[in-house]
């Protein structure tokens, strides 16, 4: 990454209004803890070969797209082995502040398509002004959750994951939307990258048209094993039901290297399901 940009007069009026929707939001919703927010600036990217400019606007954009000299490793990994191709259609579950969706954005161009998705309203709206800021009209954002099943859940207003937290519930709470993938499926993503903290279990149960579908995207998982095990579940069975399905994974290691893995998830890892050929 590079420093933060030189703030042009069309920048200005872009964050002024960005700031004032990010105010109606948060009558509705407001941001505290991590997602408290900061005043909003713009960042230089120079990621995986694709360079852009990306909104820095609350403490954990900050925290986590805010030093210049990070570079993303699985991103790298993405675009050195072609996973995503220009024309392509690609799901972005979790898609946070926009980071990964305006690199999709750019690395599909003007033929391919972006859906993000994301139950945390600030976020959705975080990204659709990126996707502006870089002269990206082909993303679609979506303030909704991923699920087995459509239902209304109360989450708390500090905590990323859509499971229902009652220790977290005195700082405040609102209601998100979930969806099961599936109502999706005609889009026919080539790639679907997935970072929901903890939810796969539920975002896999309703995604049984997208799992056989053919052709098959890959799937790009950052897994957190301690909050998928904190919801119930197992992070190894995750690779076990893209392998039912006739795929082929990879284990992209945060210390570095691509293993093959049929059942084993290292703490941290990123999990590429990839068709079999």
């Amino acid at each position: 990454m590079l420093d933060h940009a030189t703030v042009q007069p069309s920048d200005q009026q872009l964050l002024d209004e960005f700031s004032s929707a990010l105010d109606l939001v948060e009558d509705r919703v407001p941001m505290r803890a991590s997602y408290s927010r900061i005043d909003p600036y713009i960042l230089e990217c120079d990621q995986a070969e694709i360079r852009f400019r990306f909104l820095i606007y609350h403490r954990e954009s900050h925290l986590w797209f805010g030093t210049p000299e990070r570079k993303d490793a699985v991103l790298q990994h993405v675009a050195d082995f072609s996973l995503v191709k220009r024309g392509d259609t690609v799901f972005d579950l979790g898609c946070n502040s926009g980071f990964l969706t305006t690199w999709f954005a750019k690395k599909v161009g003007s033929t391919g398509r972006v859906l993000a998705f994301d139950p945390f309203p600030w976020n959705t709206l975080a990204t659709s002004f990126s996707a502006r800021l870089n002269s990206c009209q082909n993303v679609e954002c979506l303030t909704i959750g991923i699920a087995d099943a459509d239902r209304f859940v109360t989450i708390p207003i500090v905590d990323s994951k859509t499971d229902e937290n009652p220790k977290l519930t005195a700082h405040g709470t609102f209601e998100a939307e979930l969806v099961p993938l599936d109502r999706f499926a005609a889009y026919l993503p080539q790639f679907i990258k997935v970072d929901i903290e903890g939810a796969e279990r539920h975002l896999l149960a309703g995604a049984a048209a997208l799992l056989s579908q053919s052709p098959k995207p890959i799937w790009f998982l950052e897994i957190h094993n301690q909050f998928i095990r904190n919801a119930g579940s197992d992070p190894d069975q995750i690779p076990r039901v893209f392998l039912a399905h006739g795929y082929d994974c990879r284990i992209h290691h945060p210390r570095g290297g691509i293993f093959q893995t049929d059942n084993i998830l290292p703490e941290g890892c990123a999990l590429f399901a990839l068709p079999n050929s």
